[in-house]
């Protein structure tokens, strides 16, 4: 139980990395343009 709960902290973490990294994106590429 405590093993899977841990598997999914990791994978919400994974997901707002993705999603604070889209976020970021298009705003690096207006700073470079």
């Amino acid at each position: 139980m405590r093993e899977c709960f841990f598997r999914l902290i990791v994978y919400l973490d994974l997901l707002i990395n993705i999603v604070s990294y889209l976020g970021v994106a298009p705003w690096l590429l207006n700073i470079i343009q």
